[in-house]
């Protein structure tokens, strides 16, 4: 399908300009190839491109440009990602070391109540 058909132009920069419009239009009217098209497109761009999803706006971010290319709300979007994802990470490594020192507790503990149960006096030896 052509995509200029469904509002959808390739720009001499390379970049993609939309015909809002047009592309509702051709997507609301259940044309299976427009929207086979657009689904194609959007995956192929998620497959080249490092694109994220701002979580404030919704906005997809091109994220492979670098912190100093001057596109100054990426650069804040992905340092607050990155910020996000470090204390995620640092709250599940806490939790993973919470979980390793109890896992190393009960198994002391358990350890300890079978050696207390073998050297007691049994029950079947009368005392």
């Amino acid at each position: 399908m052509d995509l200029s058909s469904i509002g959808i132009k390739l720009m001499h920069d390379g970049s993609l300009s939309l015909n809002r419009k047009v592309l509702e239009k051709a997507i609301s009217s259940n044309n299976e190839e427009a929207i086979r098209t657009v689904k194609t497109v959007i995956a192929n761009l998620f497959e080249t491109l490092p694109l994220c999803i701002d979580p404030n706006s919704g906005s997809l971010i091109y994220t492979g440009r670098k912190l100093e290319d001057g596109d100054n709300r990426a650069s804040k979007t992905i340092a607050s990602l990155d910020e996000e994802l470090e204390k995620e990470r640092t709250e599940l490594v806490n939790k993973l070391d919470m979980a390793e020192s109890l896992i190393s507790h009960s198994t002391q503990f358990i350890d300890n109540l079978k050696f207390s149960f073998e050297m007691a006096p049994s029950v079947e030896q009368g005392i």
